[in-house]
């Protein structure tokens, strides 16, 4: 990937997270922070944060490696779909335009509602979710990610799109994992200024929304300039 590309993506993906995965997946890390270990002398601010640390770290790295996992997938398929030049880039050129959608749709500037779908291994997510984060044990964290990763979500299937247009299956998880890592600083602080990031959603989440769009305008540029249609 060109680097002004990996750039938008690191854009595209921390304000997203401070816009939308601090509502979507907050609730989910207080839920378990709040059963996390309490040190017996929490004077010290620095000491508390630090014990808790690799817990959070943990969490996380179960989210990045479903992440990973599922860029991979659609690298690879993205990759074995796209025979010809041509082809490539007509498909190319669809996966712009539903980037440019995704991004309009999160910044609510019109509305997208997609009602019945509810994939059937939903609910032994929920259920392996819901037994983990019950105990909240390292391991229990870990599983606890990686089942999250694995959750619907609009923010995910727009870098799986671009993970598809990736090339390969290890830029496509290279696309998630940025996706992933990202997604980790405005969670870790979500414990410490909650009610400030909450504030600060929106004005993140069309932040995010604009870079989507102006990303899927560009790959749109990119695939119509390759078919040289201009």
């Amino acid at each position: 990937m060109a680097h002004i590309e990996l750039l938008s993506l690191i854009s595209i993906a921390f304000f997203a997270s401070l816009g939308h995965c601090v509502g979507m997946c907050g609730g989910i890390v207080l839920a378990y922070s709040a059963k996390l270990y309490q040190p017996k002398d929490i004077s010290s601010p620095t000491f508390y944060i630090l014990s808790q640390l690799p817990f959070h770290f943990i969490y996380h790295a179960g989210k990045t490696t479903s992440y990973s996992a599922l860029g991979f997938i659609a690298g690879f398929l993205g990759h074995i779909a796209m025979p010809s030049a041509a082809f490539k880039h007509t498909i190319l050129l669809i996966i712009g335009v539903l980037l440019v959608i995704c991004g309009m749709a999160v910044g609510k500037f019109f509305p997208l509602h997609i009602k019945g779908f509810n994939p059937p291994f939903l609910e032994k997510i929920l259920n392996l979710m819901r037994t983990n984060l019950l105990k909240s044990t390292k391991c229990n964290l870990y599983i606890l990610g990686l089942c999250n990763g694995l959750l619907p979500c609009g923010i995910v299937y727009y870098f799986l799109l671009i993970a598809t247009a990736a090339g390969s299956a290890l830029n496509g998880a290279q696309v998630m994992a940025i996706f992933g890592i990202c997604a980790m600083p405005s969670l870790l602080v979500l414990g410490l200024a909650s009610a400030a990031l909450q504030k600060l959603r929106k004005p993140f989440l069309l932040l995010s929304a604009l870079g989507m769009i102006a990303f899927g305008l560009y790959e749109v540029y990119k695939s119509l300039n390759a078919l040289e249609i201009i």
